[in-house]
């Protein structure tokens, strides 16, 4: 989440460069939210082995 956030915070010093930043924010969001799905679904398969 600090890439996205590094880059909102970019854009909120440089409005100009919203053609360079936006790109850049929404692939390390859609990164961000791939990594987060595979860690959901290494812990439930992890939970789904518990007793």
């Amino acid at each position: 989440m600090g890439e996205s956030e590094a880059y909102k915070e970019l854009y909120s010093e440089f409005p100009e460069l919203i053609n360079e930043i936006q790109p850049k924010y929404n692939k390390a969001r859609d990164n961000n939210t791939r990594i987060l799905g595979k860690i959901r679904a290494i812990e439930g398969l992890m939970n789904q082995d518990s007793p």
